[in-house]
């Protein structure tokens, strides 16, 4: 470098540092322009793109550092937050990862995998990575109380399917009751099995046709199915490709933890806040901060609990 960007760089950093992120966004910008390989550069500009909202820059400036040094765990969990940030979950789950996998120490690359996980609903993947948060801080009170909640909905998901494993039981018997029905329909619809509950209902109305409670459950049923069914084109409109996404990629389904050895210590140069404890601790967007908020949704909750009222009457 020239004493020219010196000063550039001397200058943004310290715009950074006294959080005037906009205009450290400028004077970063110049500085890239004239010097293309200083991953640290690009590390910063990502992080005050990130700051002042421009999501897409902050992805494109982050993955650039990285193409210059891709063993940063520090920039990894700021693109995989930036990821989460513009929905695309799956895509943050995997930089989330790489950053455990070169710095297993990195306490808000596993809160933040773990929250996202339970918000794609790897409810057990995601309690995983909150015990390891809390062996390497046993005081982290917000993924000690996370923990215990996810640990609830996942006793309450099995009470539910133990629950709708009695009653297809009982539903099953040939003495069936329009109740025994209504309550499987209720369960199933609980868990989300819309199409099965929407037959258990019709069951019911067979039984007792006319019921208005049923009516209205099979009702509900059906119009959840017309929201969920793809939208199919003719011949010549060509298939809709429904695709894609989803789960695909999640974890690679598994719940191994890494545990390698620490990477060396962070190629950044002082002018990155992210060498500074507090902001190593947070993330350079704070995600897991803005996560307590929101993230406890599962789809248990949707429905409500698997204590399900008799719907039928004599």
């Amino acid at each position: 470098m020239n004493s020219f960007t010196d000063a550039i760089c001397n200058l943004a950093s310290a715009l950074m540092a006294h959080e005037n992120y906009p205009d450290a966004v400028g004077m970063f910008e110049l500085f890239t322009a004239d010097v293309d390989d200083d991953a640290s550069a690009f590390f910063c500009l990502g992080e005050c793109y990130g700051k002042v909202g421009n999501d897409a820059a902050a992805r494109d400036a982050l993955k650039r550092g990285l193409e210059l040094d891709s063993e940063n765990d520090q920039a990894r969990l700021n693109l995989g937050n930036i990821l989460v940030k513009m929905k695309d979950p799956v895509s943050g789950i995997l930089e989330y990862k790489k950053a455990i996998s070169l710095n297993p120490s990195n306490i808000a690359a596993h809160k933040n995998f773990a929250f996202t996980l339970a918000e794609e609903g790897e409810l057990d993947l995601a309690v995983e990575s909150l015990k390891r948060v809390l062996e390497l801080d046993s005081r982290d009170e917000e993924a000690l109380m996370y923990k215990q909640e996810l640990e609830r909905m996942i006793a309450a998901k099995q009470k539910l399917q133990d629950d709708i494993a009695a009653a297809k039981v009982v539903a099953a018997s040939p003495g069936a009751t329009v109740n025994a029905l209504a309550r499987l329909g209720q369960l199933l619809n609980a868990d989300d099995q819309v199409e099965e509950a929407a037959e258990a209902f019709k069951r019911a109305l067979g039984l007792q046709p006319g019921h208005p409670k049923l009516t209205v459950m099979l009702e509900e049923c059906e119009r959840e199915l017309a929201r969920s069914r793809p939208v199919t084109l003719d011949a010549e409109g060509g298939g809709g490709g429904g695709g894609g996404g989803g789960g695909d990629g999640i974890a690679d389904g598994n719940s191994k933890f890494f545990r390698e050895e620490n990477s060396p210590a962070d190629n950044q140069t002082p002018q990155s806040a992210s060498q500074n404890p507090d902001k190593q601790e947070q993330g350079a967007f704070g995600m897991f901060g803005n996560k307590k908020k929101g993230r406890r949704r599962d789809s248990l909750n949707k429905k409500g609990s698997s204590k399900v009222a008799i719907a039928a009457s004599d």
